[in-house]
């Protein structure tokens, strides 16, 4: 997607619109403290990394599939790199969470969900798996 990016809040803007947003916040479960999380295909990731370079953002390398976490005042976007290909199956894997907690908050699996991310990435991994067998 071509935007022209002027300032850190035209590249926020744009990481919005391109990319997927998952994780804590998107689940609605987030701390106060949590950071945003989108994913991005290879060639928004790297045109975000290049702008993020020539606005002179801080940058920080990000745990989670060779991303980076960019800094805007006092928000923290953790900015996921995937092939495009498998972009979607993270809005799925993000919508099937959502429908989880959504549906029926009370189970055990949406407490887990809620509370405990380190469960959130086991049970999204395992979802991406399946996603990306062809299994529907």
């Amino acid at each position: 997607m071509k935007m022209k990016i002027m300032t850190v809040k035209d590249l926020i803007e744009y990481i919005k619109k391109v990319g997927v947003a998952t994780g804590s916040r998107a689940f609605g479960c987030e701390k106060s403290n949590s950071d945003y999380d989108y994913v991005l295909g290879i060639t928004d990731f790297q045109n975000v990394k290049k702008r993020c370079v020539e606005l002179e953002m801080s940058m920080k390398k990000s745990e989670y599939h060779k991303g980076f976490y960019i800094f805007d005042k006092d928000k923290k976007y953790n900015i996921i790199l995937e092939r495009e290909k498998y972009v979607e199956l993270w809005s799925i894997a993000t919508k099937v969470f959502q429908t989880i907690l959504k549906e029926d908050p009370t189970t055990a699996v949406a407490k887990k969900i809620r509370n405990d991310k380190g469960y959130r990435i086991k049970l999204f991994e395992i979802l991406r798996v399946v996603m990306k067998t062809g299994v529907r």
